[in-house]
């Protein structure tokens, strides 16, 4: 029996590089400015598409050279391996070779596969379209989408965003928005990756003009939200004003899918960002009374981180109290520990240390059951918050240098100062001014960091500058500690502080 040749990943990467166009040969030559017979010499595995060459048929197929090599030829070596045991003809037992071939595939790369095949088995592939007005039902579609996004990267989001008509719809756009949010209290990054393709998805979905004005307002928001987080404080006011005229120009499409209450509380975390508490307050509240009653526990929690940067703790507990039956443990984990983190913290803000620790078992439980690492780092910060004002200064030394450590390797510049700041007065109290000296000069990369606010920084170089003198004082390192707090909630961060010390609530 004659051996049939078997293409290589090359061959296979160029020939659905003309695919994804429904492009001839010559058409991928013309559009990547190349010779028709290079073309062909590539498909037929005679050379491979180096250097230019590749460069120009990747940008003429708007493929990514990092998509490409980190997930396009890997996969298709899988499934190049998965078929080799066949023989005769290769995937002559279909059942056979979907097995093996799902075992070797997995994430986008098995989306982008399929797609490939699909164009090659079928002559008139029908696209994907959405038809109809917006529904409720579109939210279970693009709960099925969010599920096959989340594992990929961020580049590989954007790239199936932008050729999968299944993932252009306001309803993944809507999701992308609330994981955005949901992101924004672990990563920044993550947060302003989420809500820059949610609003990429807006521009995208299908839609009249009026409806589509409404989805970009409502993905402009998030967008602010996420520059709010991370410390881009005048884009994000930029984004929440175009947010809102999109939104009203939209007003007359909207069957009622789009919640204004989130954009009210999300403006009510911007106007706390920008210190001013009073708008926020309003703003919270107008949320309240426009929200269904589910939303109250959320809202309020959010209320709290307000009052807690305003510096009214006693005001904070009050709402937290008010808030606790409204939180429901089994849908909403999250904003329990959110809860539960805040009372705790807002307990250390007024001195009542012993109340706080008789909630710190339970704060941990949950932030163990979330599996969310950076709430596992706060924890640590929060026990040595606890045990510092219980006088258990060995434990809260241990405390403050494993959350110091976490924050450094996460290059979260504030938290790390913050928590510095915390350990350094407590080795003030001791006299210990050596090890503050140390501590001064393992902060000067936070000196370099982005988005560390001027007066902040002065005030933390002041700080260090005496401790590398050893002539840094309790008080000195309390007030640099007070400097930046304010600095953080500016950059959306979520510290606040009482009679000179520093609290971390966890804001929304």
């Amino acid at each position: 029996m004659e051996e049939r040749t078997r293409p290589d990943a090359n061959q296979l990467l160029v020939r659905f590089a003309r695919s994804l166009h429904d492009w001839e040969q010559a058409e991928l030559a013309a559009n990547a400015e190349l010779d028709p017979n290079t073309v062909w010499r590539y498909e037929h595995g005679i050379t491979r598409p180096q250097g230019k060459n590749r460069e120009r048929l990747l940008a003429a197929s708007g493929l990514p050279g990092s998509f490409v090599d980190g997930v396009l030829l890997p996969a298709f070596e899988a499934a190049l391996a998965a078929s080799a045991s066949f023989e005769d003809e290769t995937f002559a037992d279909p059942d056979q070779a979907g097995v093996a071939l799902a075992k070797a595939l997995s994430g986008s790369a098995r989306s982008a596969i399929h797609l490939f095949l699909s164009s090659l088995e079928t002559t008139n592939p029908e696209p994907w379209e959405r038809t109809g007005p917006p529904a409720e039902a579109d939210r279970l579609e693009a709960s099925d989408a969010w599920e096959r996004l989340k594992t990929c990267t961020a580049e590989e989001r954007r790239f199936l965003v932008e050729t999968c008509r299944e993932f252009q719809t306001w309803a993944l756009a809507e999701r992308l928005c609330h994981e955005s949010a949901g992101a924004a209290s672990d990563t920044a990054e993550a947060a302003l990756e989420l809500a820059e393709l949610a609003c990429r998805v807006a521009e995208l979905a299908s839609a009249e003009k009026p409806w589509r004005s409404r989805l970009q307002g409502y993905t402009l928001a998030y967008l602010a939200n996420a520059r709010r987080v991370s410390n881009h404080l005048q884009d994000a006011k930029e984004n929440f004003t175009r947010a809102w005229r999109l939104w009203r120009e939209g007003a007359a499409a909207d069957p009622g899918l789009l919640a204004e209450w989130r954009l009210l509380d999300l403006e009510a975390s911007l106007c706390r960002a920008d210190r001013k508490f009073g708008q926020a307050l309003d703003l919270h509240d107008r949320a309240r009374a426009a929200a269904p009653r589910e939303a109250d526990g959320r809202i309020l929690l959010n209320k709290t981180a307000t009052y807690q940067q305003q510096g009214d703790p006693e005001r904070a507990i009050e709402t937290l109290r008010e808030a606790a039956p409204l939180v429901d443990r089994q849908r909403e984990p999250h904003l329990l520990f959110t809860l539960r983190f805040n009372l705790a913290t807002t307990l250390c803000d007024l001195g009542r240390h012993a109340e706080a620790e008789a909630v710190l078992p339970e704060v941990r439980d949950l932030a163990v059951s979330q599996r969310n690492e950076l709430d596992l780092v706060r924890v640590v910060w929060l026990a040595g918050k606890v045990a510092a004002g219980l006088g258990r200064t060995g434990e809260a030394r241990q405390a403050y240098e494993q959350a110091r450590q976490d924050f450094t390797e996460r290059k979260m510049a504030y938290d790390c100062a913050l928590v510095t700041l915390e350990l350094a007065a407590l080795h003030l109290e001791q006299g210990r001014t050596a090890e503050v000296r140390t501590l001064a000069e393992e902060m000067l990369w936070i000196f370099k960091a982005q988005g560390i606010q001027r007066e902040a920084l002065a005030a933390l170089r002041l700080f260090c500058d005496a401790a590398r003198k050893e002539a840094a004082t309790v008080e000195m390192a309390r007030r640099a500690g007070e400097v930046l707090g304010k600095a953080a909630r500016g950059a959306g961060e979520a510290p606040a502080k009482k009679d000179g010390r520093v609290s971390m609530g966890h804001a929304l």
